[in-house]
This record gives structure tokens, C-alpha cells and sequence, in this order.
């Protein structure tokens, strides 16, 4: 029994060792995980398009020119150079403009002051005229107030002269009467001959009236003459006056037209003289110059050629494709680069049978010449995108690596959907995995993964 014990004792000692021994070395061994990165499983939004190649060229070729022939006086840009907006590129001789410019302008100062002589000399006599018959409508009134006074005194010399014929009427009835009556002895002589006396003197009293009255009739037909004079004088100067209106007019006008066409040859002379100047009218760089400096050159013939620099990436676009894309829409150029579309042509290329479609991209972005890859946005697809590289195929089957609750990765089953640059769809029956995406190619099943940032 004894002995029994002494066994069962030392077997649990030697398990306790063991144990022991074992525990010491579980503990020595430590397992390093690996640093990967991973996402969840989530559905994701990312933009849809058409993939082509594409160019980078200048976005337009300007010719810059003369507006008129004459001889190149300077030049002052070389092939190559890059120019601003504003920048003076070449001048052309204007001695002869300057100088009929100079002409022009005494030409143009001469019809001014033609211009305002005639129309202060047509003021001056309009006014003189204006003045004219304001007095002849002052002498006119006055005279009318004569007409009237006049014919009043005619009424009352009238009156009058009426007056005294009744009386002149009245004695020599009655010195008839009194010769009767003398003749019969029944008026004395003294009393006849004091009635022919008084018959004198009334015969007198009414020549007078007669006189009187006739006078005031002729100073009344003279002031009716001086009034019909006055309106013939009105007339004559309301004519002049109207005259003038109508030659002021058509004067000034002439004037007018003159200092017109002066100020239109100066217009014309200074524009060939501005035009004489070629100014860049943007940023650009000299591609030719197919002139020299003292050369005579004609109107509209390129004395620099040079292209902007802005710029474009031109991509051929299949005609099955043409009509996914419009004006304004936008592209994708390599680095995420967004450029937009500015024009699309009309009909294709007679040897390529592609559309040429040119967009609009950031200038210090690119370089003439290079080849880069484009997207053409049609629209977004949405689903659950990892980087290709994430996806791998065993036996023709595709999978993802996933971390599991103990940071332990396993194989999980996937199936491919559509591929968006560097990264493709993946359908997945768990959407609560996370997929590895970066460190693939370096890990086995069950190995021990840490999530880079956590």
C-alpha cells in the first residue's frame, strides 16, 4: 500500500514537472503578426466611365498678323519663347501713319471750329431775327391802339360834324323864314342880317367838323397803311427767320457730317496705328516666325505663330461610345486629375473611324506630348470594391483573405463582378468580413495578422 502511494506520488510529480516544463515553453515562443491593411465589406460608390489613351497637346494654334500691309519694324519674341497676355510680340513701322495722323488731326480741328462758327453765326441771326419781330409785334400793337383811338375819333368828329350840319340846317331855315317875313314887313333887317352873320359862322363851325372829320379819316387809313406795312415787315422776317431754321440745318449738318468723316479718317488712321502693335491676347509660347525684322509683309500673313498653353487631351472615342458622352462632362486623367470635356467632333476620322474628343486639363499638370490613360465619366457604380491584388484564384476558384475574430486569417470565397482601374468588385455571402487588401502575396491561412493603424 505503501508503495502503492510512493508511486501515484511520484507519477503526480513527474506530471507537475512535465506541466511545468511545458508551460515554460509556451511562454518563451511569441508569435510577431503581421501588418496588413483591410477594410470592412460595405458597398461603395465609385465612378463609371470609358477608358482610352490619350494625348496631350496645346489646346489652340493662334497666328498673330497684321490687320494692314506695311514693313515689320520689330520683332520681339524668338522661336520657343514662352510669352504672357499682354506681352508686345511685334511693331510695325508708322512713320507715314504718324504723320497722316497729324494731318487727319488738323483736318478734324478745322471742321470742329467750321462747325461752331456756323452754328453761332445762325444763332446770332436767328436771334436778330427773333428780335425783329418781337419789335415789328410792339409797333403792330401800338398801331392797332391808333386804328382804334382813330376810329373813335372819327365816331365823335362824326358826331359832331352831324351836330353842326342840324344846326347849320336850323338857320338857314330860319333865315329864309326871316326873309319872308321881311319882305312882308314882319322882321326888320337888322334881325336878317344878324341871321346871315350867324349863318356864316355856322357854315365856318361846320367846315371845320368837315375838315376835322376828314382828317382824322386819312390819319386813320394812315395808320391802317402803317399796320398792313408793319404784318408785310412781320412776314418778311418771320420768312428770314424760317429761312434760317432751314439753312441752319441743313448747314450744321454738312458741318456735322464733316467733322464725322474728319473724326472717322482719324479713327481709322490711330486704329492702323494701334493695329500696328501685336499684343498676345493670352499665355503662349513661339512656335514659328516666319519673318524677319525690316521685311515687307501683307495684310493677314502670320508674323508669329504660337500655341496656347492651355491644354487638352485628345482621345479617339469608337463610334459605339460617342454618344455616352456630352460637352461639359467630365474625365479622369492619371493622379486623379479631372478635366472636362470642351469638344467633341462632329464626324470621325476617315482613317481611324474615332471621334476626336478633346479635354480641357490644368496646364501645370502635363506635358506636351505625353500619353496618359483617361476615364470618361458616364455615371457611378456602387458595390464592394477591393484592389485586384487583394483577389487571388485557387483551383479556378477566386478568394479574399479575411481576418477573424482572433486576428487569424482564412480564406474566404468571392466572386468577381467589374473591374474600376486598380480595383474590382467583389460579391461576398458575409457582410461582415473584413477583407485584406494590401500584404496577400505573404500570408498563409491561420496566420496572425495585425490591422495597420490599430
Amino acid at each position: 500500500m505503501k508503495r502503492n502511494v510512493a508511486i501515484v506520488t511520484a507519477s503526480l510529480l513527474c506530471v507537475s514537472l512535465l506541466s511545468g516544463c511545458g508551460t515554460k515553453k509556451d511562454e518563451d515562443v511569441k508569435v510577431t503578426p503581421k501588418i496588413v491593411k483591410a477594410q470592412s465589406v460595405q458597398e461603395q460608390s465609385l465612378v463609371d466611365g470609358l477608358t482610352y489613351i490619350g494625348v496631350v497637346k496645346a489646346k489652340d494654334t493662334k497666328n498673330y498678323s497684321f490687320l494692314m500691309s506695311g514693313k515689320i519694324a520689330t520683332i520681339n519674341v524668338e522661336k520657343g519663347q514662352k510669352f504672357k497676355k499682354g506681352d508686345v510680340l511685334a511693331t510695325m513701322d508708322t512713320k507715314t501713319l504718324q504723320y497722316t495722323a497729324d494731318i487727319s488731326g488738323n483736318t478734324s480741328e478745322t471742321a470742329k471750329a467750321t462747325l461752331e462758327k456756323t452754328i453761332s453765326t445762325y444763332d446770332t441771326n436767328i436771334q436778330a431775327a427773333k428780335t425783329s419781330i418781337e419789335t415789328l409785334n410792339t409797333s403792330i400793337a401800338a398801331a392797332e391802339q391808333g386804328i382804334e383811338a382813330g376810329q373813335k375819333s372819327i365816331d365823335a368828329n362824326q358826331v359832331a360834324l352831324d351836330a353842326a350840319e342840324n344846326a347849320l340846317n336850323r338857320l338857314k331855315q330860319k333865315l329864309s323864314d326871316a326873309k319872308a317875313l321881311n319882305n312882308a314887313g314882319g322882321v326888320s333887317d337888322s334881325d336878317v342880317k344878324d341871321l346871315e352873320t350867324n349863318l356864316v359862322s355856322k357854315q365856318a363851325e361846320y367846315d371845320t367838323k368837315v375838315a376835322e372829320l376828314n382828317s382824322a379819316k386819312a390819319e386813320l387809313q394812315s395808320k391802317k397803311a402803317e399796320v398792313s406795312s408793319l404784318y408785310d415787315k412781320k412776314k418778311t422776317a418771320q420768312d428770314t427767320l424760317n429761312n434760317l431754321y432751314v439753312s441752319k440745318d441743313k448747314d450744321v449738318k454738312a458741318a456735322q457730317a464733316a467733322v464725322s468723316s474728319a473724326n472717322t479718317s482719324g479713327d481709322i488712321i490711330q486704329k492702323n496705328i494701334n493695329d500696328s502693335t501685336i499684343t498676345a491676347d493670352a499665355d503662349g509660347y513661339v512656335m514659328e516666325l516666319p519673318y524677319k525684322e525690316g521685311e515687307v509683309i501683307a495684310a493677314g500673313y502670320p508674323v508669329v505663330v504660337a500655341k496656347s498653353t492651355d491644354m487638352v487631351v485628345s482621345v479617339g472615342v469608337s463610334d459605339e461610345d460617342i454618344s455616352k458622352i456630352k460637352l461639359g462632362g467630365k474625365a479622369i486623367i492619371k493622379d486623379g486629375v479631372t478635366g472636362t470635356i470642351s469638344t467633341i467632333a462632329q464626324y470621325p476620322n476617315e482613317d481611324t473611324r474615332t471621334y476626336a474628343v478633346d479635354i480641357s486639363v490644368p496646364a501645370d499638370k502635363f506635358t506636351i506630348g505625353e500619353t496618359v490613360n483617361v476615364k470618361i465619366v458616364t455615371g457611378s457604380a456602387t458595390g464592394c470594391y477591393v484592389p485586384i491584388n487583394a483577389v487571388f484564384n485557387m483551383d479556378g476558384v477566386d478568394y479574399v483573405y479575411a481576418i477573424n475574430s482572433e486576428n487569424k486569417v482564412y480564406k474566404k470565397q468571392v466572386v468577381r463582378g467589374s473591374i474600376d482601374g486598380d480595383k474590382v468588385e467583389v460579391k461576398i455571402d458575409d457582410p461582415t468580413a473584413t477583407i485584406i487588401t494590401d500584404g496577400v502575396r505573404s500570408l498563409r491561412e491561420n496566420d496572425t495578422v495585425k490591422v495597420e493603424g490599430e
